[in-house]
């Protein structure tokens, strides 16, 4: 970064005062970011807020009112005190720009998750966002999600923007593991997605939100071996959920609560409907915090984990081996006999495995995606 005004983003007419707006870093080369305004009027932090080399979240909101009074600055979730005039802009038009102001101060430098609301977000909304996308840009963390752990992936649902297509006449929600498995968004579109775990998650209401996608072979484990993993928070604990399956009749697998809600459960069928591994596996409570589940079958015991860490285990039946059927592959419900569960919550990072995960990589999967 030079030491030289640059422009992350622009919004309105440069030419009219007090009708533009942008986000400046590195003000004067002092490492300051400022709120500014044409005309020269804008809120600016104090030198040194921002180093050269490193990331940061930077958020700029404005309510109503004078701009000294009503900008806030937020650098990695924390808000930073900013000096600025004591005009009122005026409402913005014309054209718009990232990484320049409109033909100068241009940006030398990665930019990313460029987002824009017509409304001011709230101190607990921006650490939200800054939190949801911090696992990706710690220095000490050096892990891309897209090609993280990817031995064995056979379906992996990140709901992050890239991976949804909400134009499409299903809302499609692309597989970004190698295999292809997109899936279709039935309930609610584009105002269902939230700031997840790592990026974006997806909201299920817990009545008639789900994705789905047919039967998928791949997704089929007649051999008994696999892992499913996901984020989940939930919105309540009273109420039943089902999280993903494959059920019909007869039914393949399914993650869903236990007979009292409040606790996730695996259960793996055979054709003739008897239990893969014991009677079922408990994978501990889930509340309304984000919390990640794993659930790993091995050919010989299942085993459950929450945040990276053991939970239970059960062993496989004896002559017992699962169903492949037709039935479709569903995030968002599932269930058995008692019938269909859907999810009440937000959901993020599912991701499905034809082998069995170790121990550590459970914790290593955990430790790259939580806060």
């Amino acid at each position: 970064m030079s030491n030289d005004y640059q422009s992350v983003a622009k919004i309105g007419d440069s030419a009219v005062a007090l009708n533009a707006f942008s986000l400046f870093l590195n003000l004067a080369g002092a490492g300051v970011v400022s709120a500014e305004y044409a005309g020269g009027n804008g809120c600016a932090t104090a030198a040194g807020v921002i180093t050269p080399g490193q990331w940061y979240h930077v958020v700029a909101t404005k309510a109503a009112g004078a701009v000294n009074t009503t900008t806030t600055i937020y650098v990695n979730g924390v808000a930073v005190a900013c000096t600025g005039s004591a005009l009122t802009p005026s409402v913005a038009s014309g054209g718009s720009a990232i990484g320049s102001w409109p033909s100068n101060y241009f940006f030398d430098g990665l930019i990313d998750e460029v987002r824009l609301y017509n409304r001011a977000l709230s101190a607990a909304e921006v650490k939200e966002l800054y939190e949801s996308a911090a696992p990706e840009f710690r220095s000490n963390t050096n892990v891309s999600q897209d090609t993280f752990m990817k031995e064995g992936l056979v379906g992996y649902w990140p709901f992050d923007g890239k991976y949804m297509n909400w134009g499409d006449s299903s809302n499609e929600a692309t597989d970004a593991s190698p295999s292809g498995n997109n899936g279709n968004i039935s309930g609610f579109g584009q105002e269902g997605a939230r700031p997840g775990i790592v990026g974006q998650a997806l909201n299920f209401d817990g009545t008639n939100d789900y994705m789905t996608m047919g039967d998928k072979s791949q997704l089929s484990f007649a051999d008994n071996i696999f892992t499913f993993s996901f984020w989940m928070k939930a919105n309540n604990t009273t109420a039943s959920l089902g999280v993903l399956g494959k059920r019909g009749s007869p039914w393949e697998y399914s993650i869903d609560s236990a007979d009292a809600a409040g606790t996730l459960r695996m259960k793996v069928w055979s054709t003739s409907g008897s239990q893969v591994y014991g009677s079922g596996v408990n994978a501990g409570t889930y509340d309304t915090s984000w919390h990640f589940f794993t659930f790993v079958a091995d050919g010989s015991n299942g085993y459950t984990y929450k945040d990276g860490v053991f939970q239970n285990s059960a062993a496989k039946n004896v002559g017992v081996d699962m169903s492949d059927t037709t039935s479709p592959f569903e995030i968002g419900r599932a269930g058995d006999s008692g019938g269909l569960k859907y999810t009440s919550g937000l959901l993020d990072e599912v991701r499905i495995y034809n082998r069995a995960l170790s121990a550590s990589e459970v914790l290593q999967l955990y430790n790259a995606t939580k806060h």
